[in-house]
């Protein structure tokens, strides 16, 4: 990737490894990228997020997993994410109908900061997202297990 400073703006120019989604992001495949207080890992069809997800960072992150959802992922790894806001829950909701464009779901594994969100806000059902709950000392935390 190169950076070029035009009309007083920086604009990303793909470099040959880039994947650019069909909202005009991108996303590096095999590398990792670095937001304000987290980090990205796509590897294969997998992109890993760890750190913080808040107003800082959640907007460049959903930009980030559509690209990645252009190029085929089939799986969002929350599982290192310490922080999660409503901010987080934002870009979930935004994602969740971009999956639903490709006809494929999207599975979320999510951590335990992650996952107690998720549930109290209710967004465990958004259509396209099959999150993978964590688990403590092997209870299933899930929805369908309180069932």
């Amino acid at each position: 990737m190169h950076i070029t400073a035009g009309s007083g703006k920086l604009t990303e120019v793909p470099g040959p490894d880039a994947v650019v989604g069909s909202m005009g992001y991108l996303m590096h495949t095999g590398r990792s990228e670095s937001l304000v207080r987290c980090d990205l890992t796509r590897s294969g069809e997998c992109l890993a997020i760890t750190g913080e997800i808040d107003e800082a960072n959640a907007s460049a992150l959903a930009d980030r997993i559509g690209a990645a959802l252009a190029d085929r992922i089939t799986l969002l790894d929350l599982r290192g994410v310490t922080f999660f806001s409503a901010a987080g829950v934002r870009m979930l909701l935004l994602v969740g109908p971009a999956v639903g464009v490709t006809d494929s779901g999207l599975r979320v594994r999510c951590s335990t900061a992650v996952w107690r969100i998720v549930a109290l806000c209710g967004v465990a059902e958004v259509s396209g997202l099959l999150f993978e709950p964590s688990t403590r000392a092997g209870t299933d935390t899930s929805s369908k297990a309180a069932q």
